[in-house]
Order: C-alpha cells, then structure tokens, then sequence
C-alpha cells in the first residue's frame, strides 16, 4: 500500500483507488441493466400506446371505398369472365353500405374515442360526411371513364355519335343502388 499524491495535491491510498475504479465500473454496469430493463419498459407502454393510437385512427381517403370496389369488381372478374356497368354501380353502392355500416358500429360505443391521422378526435357525423364525399369522388370517376370509353369508341369507328350514358344518369344509378343497398342492409 502506498500513498500518492497528484499534480492537484489529493492524496490517494493507491490499492483504494483501485477498488473505487472496480467498484465504479460494476455500478456502471448495474445502472446501465437498470437503464436497459427501464427502458425496455417504457418501449412496451409506448407500443401499447402506439398500438392503441393505431386501432383507434382512421384514414379518411376515398381510396377506401376505390379498393374496396376494386377487390370486389376484381372477383366478379375472376367468377364471370367480364363485369359491366350494372356491377361497377353495384359494388360501389355495396362497399358503401358496408362501410356506413363499420361506423356505424365504431360509434355504437361512445366511450372509445377516435381520431384522424392529424391527431384530432373525429365524430361519426365527420366520419360519414367523409364516406358521401368519397361517393361523390366515385361517382365522378366513373362519369369521367364513361365519356372517355365512349369518346373512343367513336375515334376507333366503331360508332359515328359518341353513345354515352348522360353524366346525371349515371350519378342517378350510383344514388338508387346506394339507397337499394342502404334499404337492404336496414339502414338510413
């Protein structure tokens, strides 16, 4: 054991330092299991959080009501062989009601609260003002297709006039599928 003295004059006992760098360390590495073991804690309440946030968050896109009506258009395909117009006004009417439906019963319980991608909470009168906008946007979609398909028909010859179905009669058809399929799934 011996004594020394540094450049600022402490005085240490060598063999003691020795054991405060030692005993230092194992602190140091204690510390850092507790640090890890509470942060591995925090990181789980904020998944569970997260996770939460997630469940209770809606995307309000009319690209919901797109793929849907895609998905089922794609199926009538794959049953039929073709679908035609009948089918694009039915699956859209349908997907819909479906969807009208899902909010619907989201909101049959009131104490869950939801929200947009914004974080701000959202109530289902804005939900279903989302969902009529949505329509809306597909039902000029499908306005728009209707005069291009016909407009080529006429430049490709196979018609003089261009035959297309009037822009209000087809947002007529959309209406009347969509209140057919209200009707039948009991609601509005």
């Amino acid at each position: 054991m011996t004594w020394n003295i540094n450049t600022d004059n402490k005085v240490y006992f060598s063999s003691a330092n020795a054991d405060v760098k030692r005993n230092s360390r194992l602190l140091s590495k204690m510390h850092s299991g507790f640090t890890q073991a509470a942060s591995v804690t925090k990181l789980k309440d904020t998944k569970a959080a997260v996770m939460d946030h997630l469940e209770h968050m809606e995307l309000n896109s009319p690209a919901k009501l797109f793929d849907m009506a895609a998905d089922a258009l794609r199926q009538i395909r794959e049953e039929k062989g073709s679908y035609d117009y009948e089918d694009v006004v039915n699956t859209a009417a349908d997907v819909y009601a479906k969807l009208y439906a899902e909010i619907e019963k989201r909101y049959q319980n009131a104490s869950v609260p939801y929200h947009g991608t914004d974080g701000r909470s959202i109530a289902k009168e804005d939900e279903i003002a989302w969902l009529e906008q949505a329509y809306e946007t597909k039902i000029a979609w499908e306005q728009t297709n209707a005069k291009i398909a016909a407009q080529r028909e006429q430049f490709l010859g196979h018609t003089a006039k261009v035959p297309q179905r009037g822009s209000a009669q087809i947002a007529e058809d959309f209406y009347a599928a969509r209140k057919r399929y209200m009707k039948a799934m009991g609601m509005k």
